[in-house]
């Protein structure tokens, strides 16, 4: 028997807390709220995935946030097949040892 996932109601603010969520007057969240389709959820491994392939195909760097998108791609691909697709990986804020560290567990 297959167990019922259990699904906590989280705001965008409580899955921040790292970044001290979202600052006030923040446009940010409203954009997301109206433009924003679906939202996937990547693991861990899948970030570090697509950080990977990025600094190997494209010889870019770039940090776990910039590689959300692949991440998602790489996680869902049958959501995407037949589509033309376009991923933005952005953020070269990762230090080279962090990055080494982070892709090296794949």
């Amino acid at each position: 028997a297959s167990a019922t996932p259990v699904i906590y109601p989280l705001s965008l603010p409580d899955a921040l807390p790292s970044s001290g969520g979202i600052e006030p007057g923040s446009i940010t969240f409203p954009l997301y709220r109206d433009l924003v389709a679906r939202t996937l959820l990547v693991s861990e491994a899948a970030i570090a995935e697509a950080m990977a392939l990025i600094h190997e195909r494209h010889r870019r760097m770039v940090e776990g946030a910039g590689a959300l998108a692949a991440a998602g791609l790489l996680s869902f691909p049958d959501g995407f097949r037949g589509r033309t697709v376009v991923l933005v990986a952005s953020g070269h804020n990762i230090d080279p040892d962090r990055f080494r560290t982070v892709t090296s567990r794949l």
